[in-house]
């Protein structure tokens, strides 16, 4: 008896619903775009604290749920219309500073671009985007579509100005030193008087001294592409601010896996320039971080 036991347990895990199960578990571990239609918290007040109006950092070991978490924010906040971006930091994995900023910054205006046009006006009765995606309706009434329209065409406007800036070469100032040297030589010429006991000997000196001019070139490397993001920050955080007025509440940024992003270039502007761009009017700059339990 004991044997027809151990013989039918081991067939239950050859059947092919097994396999399934197991490949299923395996895809589950990456978060995709389309999120999951279930998810559980890792610990406790976990994902209304992602949600709260602060800035964030979380960090865990992989696969521990920190992009499934993202998402979920993302669909919460989609649900609620609540402006939100979301940047996968992997697709610019290797780029160097300052075209890493531009670019991601190209793709965060792409994103807040994608969200007006689509979850902004879209009514709640389109059942194909909020039911087919975010598995729920809208709380709050859509947007007025002609000010959406034009916050869309100026944030268009500052993609064209950056896609611009990123295709331009870095430039570099050369100048030129020019410095001056003497080199110095002597002679010595010796007389004596001769015939004349005890005479004294006589000399002269002469000095020669021959200038000679020495020229140095030093190139000064001018970023105009930083230049010109300091030079219009202004512009970003007016964006920023229609689209909180338009929106009634704040806009949310996502960075996600922002390790792929070379740490000596995470030390520059990057991070200061994303929170100094995006602070709202309230002054809200704190950075919470949470680690993921797992």
């Amino acid at each position: 008896m004991a044997k027809a036991k151990i013989v039918e347990r081991s067939s239950q895990l050859e059947l092919s619903a097994v396999d399934e199960l197991l490949v299923l578990c395996e895809e589950v571990t990456r978060a995709t775009p389309e999120g999951a239609k279930r998810f559980i918290e890792p610990a406790p007040s976990v994902l209304s604290r992602a949600k709260s109006k602060q800035h964030h950092m979380i960090f865990g070991r992989r696969g521990s749920g920190k992009s499934s978490l993202l998402r979920k924010s993302v669909a919460d906040f989609t649900v609620d219309r609540r402006p939100i971006a979301f940047v996968d930091m992997e697709t610019f994995k290797g780029h160097t500073y300052p075209d890493v900023l531009i670019s991601v910054l190209i793709k965060s205006l792409q994103e807040f671009n994608k969200w007006l046009v689509e979850a902004a006006t879209a009514p709640a009765s389109k059942k194909s985007f909020w039911l087919k995606i975010f598995q729920a309706k809208p709380a709050r009434a859509p947007f007025n579509k002609n000010k959406t329209a034009e916050l869309s065409d100026a944030l268009k406007r500052l993609i064209k100005d950056l896609e611009d800036q990123l295709r331009e070469p870095e430039s570099s100032e050369k100048q030129k030193t020019k410095k001056k040297s003497g080199d110095q030589t002597s002679e010595l010429n010796a007389e004596a008087d001769g015939g004349i006991p005890g005479a004294s000997i006589k000399a002269k000196a002469n000095i020669a001294v021959k200038d000679s001019e020495e020229t140095e070139e030093q190139a000064k490397y001018v970023s105009h592409k930083v230049e010109y993001l300091h030079q219009n920050i202004l512009r970003f955080k007016e964006f920023f601010l229609q689209l909180s007025v338009l929106s009634d509440g704040a806009a949310f940024l996502i960075l996600d896996d922002l390790y792929h992003i070379r740490r000596s270039d995470q030390a520059k502007d990057k991070l200061r320039y994303f929170f100094g761009e995006v602070r709202n009017p309230s002054g809200l700059s704190k950075e919470n971080t949470y680690k993921s339990p797992r």
